[in-house]
């Protein structure tokens, strides 16, 4: 073999050697495996929420399909097969970034198989939960009892063979969730034969689950920690119609040219829009009412009011373990009173206008007795707003419609307005009960107590009281 062809065989060796090194840097293996390296990257790159309900574990865990299994979107499987508590603990990181709901964790078959002692394994569970309420700690931790094992099937020995240590390790797992202040769930007395080990009728190798077995995991979550609230919206940002009917008893008094009380009955349309998007709710009602009121004078009067408002409100405060909600926010209102009494003598037509920047805050509760805690079937809710500031309009008294009016319409409507401002000239209260429909529709009774008062500013005082009730339909658009 001449010097020639040496060389260029020692070439092609080298770059052959050279490839095979890039090759193995591309494909370089983690501490647990490549296939736990595959899942940990795809979890990185998956989104997150704080509505997630995650399943943490091994490969019994990663076998699950807990999204169908609950029919519920917001479960999340975040297990890999041969994962052992290191490994958890290694990639926590990618479950408490996203702040869950809740966590099922169920860790520690995989390392009593590796010889791991029965307190290393507790200490080791330990380890995680305390990590999981550092990162995330409003996020509800379910340490899940290891399940049974079963020899019979002459399949993972290293675990099977050990089947005696589980229920020692599961003790010692109950005592580190009282100490640590989270939830225990027993699923080892449900899946164990008399003799502790895993009923064959619920797994193919007497390691791993078959359907029947998830389907029975699933029915032990949902008796111990109750069913999980499904989202009740296809869109992420719903939006309804609003159509309310009201029946109202107004009250008036106004001190103007004739010092006149007032009371009758109204009836009110209100028409709007309600949009909800993550923590923020936005509403815009538009309500006209039409009145028969009697005066002292025992002379009828028509009223018409025109509420103009538009409410931001943000969920300062959430629980929903007991389905508890807190609102804040405010709103800007602009509203008319206009009132006619053709048979008075000069004082035919009366006008306020209040415009106003208001404060609210609103308590709401969910609730579904009727439906197993799937469905907020009915929703209650408290309101109160009070109008910070007010700019008020008020005219005097037109002699309109009279025959000893020298005054025109036009005249009277814009030129003899009086303007001044206020701090707080009344309240408005509202409670109501909705239904919320299966199609996303709502329907829902109210009652409004609504005052307002122009005290003793300006030159003509009017005050008016307002008792309503409301039927309101809420027609979603998406």
């Amino acid at each position: 073999m001449n010097m020639r062809s040496v060389l260029v065989k020692c070439v092609f060796c080298g770059a052959l050697l050279a490839l095979l090194g890039i090759q193995a840097k591309a494909q370089t293996i983690g501490e647990f495996g490549i296939y736990y390296d595959q899942r940990e990257l795809l979890f990185e790159s998956l989104p997150t929420s704080e509505s997630d309900i995650i399943f943490l574990g091994n490969s019994i865990t990663d076998g699950g399909e807990w999204a169908e299994v609950f029919q519920n979107p917001h479960c999340k499987n975040r297990g890999i097969s041969a994962d052992v508590i290191p490994g958890v603990l290694n990639r926590l990181t990618t479950v408490t970034k996203g702040k869950p709901a809740m966590v099922f964790l169920m860790i520690g078959t995989n390392d009593m198989s590796y010889g791991a002692s029965n307190d290393s394994i507790a200490h080791g569970v330990r380890a995680i939960v305390r990590r999981i309420k550092e990162e995330s700690p409003k996020t509800r931790v379910i340490v899940e009892s290891i399940l049974p094992t079963n020899d019979c099937y002459g399949m993972y020995k290293g675990h099977t063979q050990r089947w005696e240590n589980v229920a020692v390790i599961n003790g010692l797992l109950k005592t580190v969730t009282e100490e640590e202040g989270v939830d225990y769930l027993d699923l080892y007395s449900h899946f164990a034969t008399e003799e502790g080990k895993l009923n064959p009728e619920l797994s193919n190798d007497g390691l791993h689950l078959n359907g029947q077995g998830y389907q029975l995991w699933k029915a032990i979550v949902e008796d111990e920690i109750g069913r999980f609230p499904k989202p009740v919206y296809k869109s992420k940002v719903p939006v309804w119609l609003n159509l309310g009917l009201g029946q109202g008893i107004p009250r008036c008094f106004d001190q103007g040219a004739s010092p006149m009380r007032y009371a009758g009955l109204a009836a009110d349309l209100n028409l709007g829009a309600t949009v909800e998007w993550s923590r923020f709710h936005v509403q815009a009602d538009a309500c006209g009412s039409y009145g028969f009121l009697l005066n002292t004078a025992g002379v009828v009067t028509y009223d018409f009011d025109v509420d103009l408002r538009a409410e931001f409100l943000y969920r300062c405060y959430e629980n929903h373990n007991n389905h508890l909600y807190l609102w804040a926010g405010a709103a800007v209102r602009d509203f008319l009173n206009f009132r006619y009494y053709s048979q008075l003598m000069n004082a035919s037509l009366g006008m306020s206008v209040f415009e106003s920047l208001q404060g609210v805050g609103m308590v709401q509760y969910d609730f579904a007795p009727l439906h197993d805690g799937e469905h907020n079937l009915f929703t209650c809710y408290a309101k109160l707003s009070l109008p910070l500031l007010s700019r008020v309009t008020r005219p005097g008294y037109a002699f309109m419609d009279n025959y000893t009016s020298d005054l025109g319409t036009v005249n009277t409507f814009f030129n003899e307005y009086e303007k001044f401002y206020m701090l707080v000239p009344g309240v408005s209260t509202d409670v109501g009960l909705f239904f919320n429909m299966f199609n996303n529709n709502k329907i829902g009774v109210s009652y409004r107590w609504d005052y307002l008062s122009t005290g003793n500013h300006g030159t003509y005082r009017f005050d008016r009281a307002a008792h309503t009730l409301f039927t309101t339909f809420m027609f979603n658009l998406n």
